[in-house]
């Protein structure tokens, strides 16, 4: 519990005032004694009772102090405690109705606190199970430590920063398999000594899965997409050879009537060298073009009908 400091009545001009009617009372008595020409024993005497009567005025007022003191300490001690318990149970509230979990660890990064219901977000795994144990132990335990993000998280603790989302798996209460991310902040005592990290946590374990099923269906497509696109490129080679080897002539047009296909059958048929009928119109190439209908063959055309094809002969 934190010192309380408590400021004591002030009865310093009490006290000289007291000072004052002492000496006076003495002085009164002395002065009386020596006029009343009273013996000295007995003057003596009465200054000792006024001594004893002042003394016990005195007594009394730091008994009065103490008390006050003492009323005043227990007034602002039972404001405190009410203060820290009302924080204390604010805090139990937030943490026992939050989706989140709260968590300390110390210098070694070994859970020293984690909240009343982190139970209950691991699936009823046992609280104990976990204090004096760091995430990186429970983790290798459970048999569910991936080094490489493990390597790079014990870098970020070891130069004491912050870190925020990291994501790792344990077992819970059943047995299966949970998903974690937890942020954390470096934690320092007054003397600047490194003392530990306190986050929170929460359970992703439905998000990590979607994730992972979606990775899985990506790369399932992928390679589906990869052995189709091989399947075409054979089929289109098969069928490519094919139009090749055809004795007949194959031409084919896009809906513009432009030839984007001709095989060497027909440029052998049409008599044109290879690849110089490409985007060349059909109509143009094998109709006439005259616009009073008289016909023009094509001189290739009329060559093919004087020397037919050999596989014609």
């Amino acid at each position: 519990m934190n010192t309380i400091a408590v400021k004591a009545p002030k009865l310093s001009s009490k006290r000289w005032l007291v000072g004052i009617a002492v000496l006076s009372g003495v002085l009164c008595l002395t002065g009386m004694g020596v006029y009343l020409q009273i013996p000295p024993l007995l003057t003596l005497c009465m200054v000792l009772v006024l001594l004893l009567v002042t003394g016990a005025l005195l007594m009394l007022c730091y008994h009065q102090q103490q008390l006050a003191l003492a009323k005043a300490f227990a007034i602002q001690e039972q404001s405190y405690l009410a203060a820290v318990s009302q924080r204390e149970q604010r805090f139990r509230d937030y943490s026992e109705s939050s989706a989140d979990w709260f968590w300390e660890t110390d210098a070694t990064h070994r859970f020293i606190y984690l909240s009343k219901n982190t139970a209950s977000m691991l699936g009823g795994r046992s609280v104990q199970s976990l204090l004096g144990r760091s995430r990186m132990e429970v983790a290798a335990e459970d048999g569910l430590y991936q080094s490489k993000i493990w390597e790079e998280h014990i870098e970020v603790l070891e130069k004491r920063l912050s870190f925020r989302n990291f994501e790792y798996s344990l077992l819970d209460g059943a047995g299966q398999r949970v998903c974690l991310s937890v942020s954390g902040v470096p934690v320092f005592d007054a003397a600047g000594t490194f003392a530990g990290y306190r986050g929170v946590g929460q359970i992703i374990t439905e998000r990590q899965l979607a994730k992972e099923t979606l990775a899985l269906q990506q790369a399932n497509l992928e390679t589906m997409f990869e052995a189709r696109t091989a399947e075409l490129a054979a089929a289109e080679a098969h069928l490519r050879m094919i139009i090749d080897s055809s004795g007949d002539g194959i031409i084919e047009v896009d809906v513009s009537g432009r030839i984007i296909m001709v095989n060497p059958a027909a440029y052998l048929l049409l008599r044109y060298q290879p690849g110089t009928l490409l985007g060349c119109s059909l109509h143009n190439t094998l109709h006439h073009s005259y616009l009073d209908g008289k016909r023009s063959i094509n001189p290739n055309l009329v060559t093919l009908i004087k020397f037919p094809h050999p596989c014609n002969i």
